[in-house]
């Protein structure tokens, strides 16, 4: 169990690294969707 611990605290900055690229991702698809959504409905 300690082995689990000391892996991750080792490999930390990566995994941080990694899901805030993920996170930053999902952000500028939201951004993308509801501005094209909102051109769509602006149009009608």
């Amino acid at each position: 169990m300690e082995c689990i611990f000391t892996t991750i605290n080792n490999w930390q900055t990566l995994i941080g690294a990694f899901l805030g690229g993920v996170f930053a991702l999902l952000v500028a698809l939201l951004v993308s969707y509801k501005t094209q959504r909102r051109e769509e409905l602006s149009d009608l």
